[in-house]
């Protein structure tokens, strides 16, 4: 089944915060109106997620996605896409607050 194409009017996004033993501690989904591609996607649900996570008061945090280009772009700043930059900018104010 192919969740996501290029004609999809809208995106689902979705992220699960665990503690350290593997229990959900807070989940939350989204529907967003498609922005274009898949990674525009994962960055959102990692924002989201985070936000989240700032809102039950989790910390600390680990950031797992299956997007291994996502989490380069997020910490180790590799993106040469302008539409992505404003969202990592605000994930990496959300991480640095945590610390």
């Amino acid at each position: 089944m192919q969740l996501w194409t290029r004609k999809a009017v809208f995106a689902g996004l979705g992220c699960l915060i665990r503690n350290c033993e593997g229990a959900v501690m807070a989940a939350a989904t989204s529907k967003k109106p498609c922005l274009g591609d898949v990674e525009i996607a994962e960055v959102l649900a990692i924002l989201e997620g985070l936000k989240l996570a700032a809102e039950v008061t989790l910390s600390p945090l680990v950031i797992e996605s299956d997007s291994n280009s996502v989490t380069n772009f997020i910490f180790k700043g590799i993106s040469s896409r302008g539409e992505l930059n404003l969202i990592i900018c605000e994930i990496r104010v959300l991480i640095d607050q945590d610390n």
